[in-house]
């Protein structure tokens, strides 16, 4: 077998596809492969002929044509992908055309070498459909998850975002924050801490979860728990961040609410526990004082005095007025409240009062002054039973508390609409130890004494500015207290 018989046999036995073609597109030869992929026997029955001859898809001719052509001009080879359709099935090859030269270096045609890929592009297409399938499926769970997911490059610009987060700064589509920074956006006043922890999770390449707290294009603030972690390319390296920030702001609300509420069980539970300190003092005191009074009297008959019943007088007033106070309480806490408008003389109502706290002021020194404005009008339409009780507790708080000086009652107009619509005022001044004004509200808190009675001489259960309050808010009025520590106090109701 001589040489060209050998490499005959060899270009025939080969799987691969060989062919020759002169400048004019016309084969010159192909292996037994080539001959067969155009449905021929032989490969000589190629000789002569053109791809315009061989194939009725003259469009994907004109693509090799002009492939074929690219590589005689340039005189150097050229790779490409080229497809056939081979009853009725698309058939990719992988062709490798190179310049076909005389022996004076003259290109006078191609040789091309083209593998059958077409299974390996099928392959390649359905893992491409698996991918995209794949992408699709997770970006449809990014845009459905209900947290706030973002990407961010090296300079803090956004590579993306789900829909939530796009909404949150107040755009239409995620496509509309790609390129923008923290500084474009809503929260641009926290922009700074945001872009510090974007930072420090590149340079670090570790992830952190922070409490953040931003403004959204709806204006309100709203808080996040957001984590951040390095967004890594193929080999490894940093390229920027990514991050996801949950709505916390109603658990934050909840937990607020709740550190309230437990708060406010812990107050209740001290008053209440005060409160039974201030009782057992309260009662107690002056149970003592009525039983130790009784038993000097049936003892010895010196003791039938007067200053004897008025120690008894005076000890069981405190208990009764100690437990009108409970009673009263229990009425506010069941809502048993009841009170019908009524018409009455204001000045009479607190003549009787005044009448009542006098002794008492006189016992101690004090002066006790009852000033009424003389353009305030006499009869008025409203709740007198519970005014009465409200001036009953404020005359006998100012009485109380006052050791020095004395207790003012003034009357006057607050506010007039007409002749028949006006706004009363009744003022409660007295010159006792004052309140602290960090205190001015806490003082009408149930069961809230600023110092215990059982710590003090002067008794008490903590009720009755409660009471005051809630009645004040029953009659729709309002009540304010002016004081200053060491100079008194002044109860306003309006």
């Amino acid at each position: 077998m001589n040489n060209f018989e050998l490499v005959h046999l060899l270009l025939n036995s080969m799987p691969i596809n060989i062919y020759w073609k002169d400048i004019q597109g016309k084969y010159l030869g192909c292996n037994l492969a080539q001959a067969n992929f155009f449905g021929l026997s032989s490969p000589e029955d190629v000789i002569g002929k053109t791809d315009f001859d061989l194939f009725k898809n003259h469009d994907r001719v004109k693509e090799w044509t002009k492939n074929d052509q690219e590589v005689i001009q340039s005189s150097t080879p050229l790779v490409s992908e080229e497809t056939a359709i081979i009853n009725n099935q698309e058939i990719t090859g992988l062709s490798c055309k190179i310049p076909f030269k005389d022996s004076s270096d003259k290109v006078i045609g191609i040789i091309g070498v083209t593998i059958d890929i077409t299974k390996q592009k099928k392959k390649e297409k359905q893992l491409q459909k698996e991918k995209e399938r794949a992408e699709a499926t997770l970006e449809n769970i990014i845009e459905q998850l209900p947290a706030h997911v973002y990407w961010m490059d090296t300079q803090n610009r956004f590579l993306g975002c789900n829909a939530l987060q796009a909404q949150s700064a107040g755009f239409k589509s995620p496509k509309e924050m790609i390129g923008k920074t923290n500084y474009d956006m809503p929260w641009s006043d926290v922009a700074d801490v945001i872009v510090a922890l974007n930072n420090q999770v590149m340079e670090t390449g570790k992830e952190y979860v922070e409490e953040q707290e931003a403004e959204l294009a709806d204006g309100k603030k709203y808080t996040f728990l957001s984590k951040k972690a390095p967004l890594l390319d193929e080999t490894g390296l940093v390229n920027g961040t990514v991050g996801v920030s949950l709505d916390i702001t109603d658990r934050k609300k909840m937990e607020q609410e709740l550190l309230e509420a437990k708060e406010k069980a812990e107050a209740a539970n001290r008053a209440k526990t005060e409160f039974l300190a201030n009782m057992s003092h309260d009662v107690k005191s002056p149970m003592s004082g009525i039983v130790m009074s009784s038993d000097l009297m049936m003892r010895d008959p010196a003791w039938l005095n007067v200053e004897t019943a008025s120690q008894i007088h005076g000890s069981a007033e405190q208990v009764l007025n100690f437990f009108d106070s409970c009673l009263e309480l229990s009425k506010l806490e069941k809502s048993e409240l009841q009170s019908e408008k009524e018409a009455f003389s204001l000045p009479v109502l607190l003549n009787e009062v005044h009448a009542l706290f006098v002794p008492r002021a006189y016992a101690k020194k004090l002066f006790f002054k009852f000033d009424h404005e003389s353009d305030v009008p006499a009869l008025f339409t409203g709740y007198r039973g519970t005014l009465y009780r409200v001036i009953l507790n404020l005359i006998g708080n100012a009485v109380k508390f006052t050791e020095e000086g004395g207790v003012t009652i003034r009357v006057f107009i607050s506010e007039k609409t007409d002749d028949t619509h006006l706004t009363i005022g009744i003022a409660v001044s007295d010159t006792g130890p004052g309140i602290p004004e960090d205190k001015h509200q806490v003082i009408f808190e149930k069961l809230h004494r600023l110092t215990p009675s059982y710590h003090g001489k002067v008794e008490g259960s903590g009720i009755g500015l409660y009471i005051v309050d809630q009645y004040t808010h029953h009659m729709n009025g309002d009540i304010k207290v002016a004081s200053e520590v060491g100079k008194g106090s002044t109860f306003t109701l309006f």
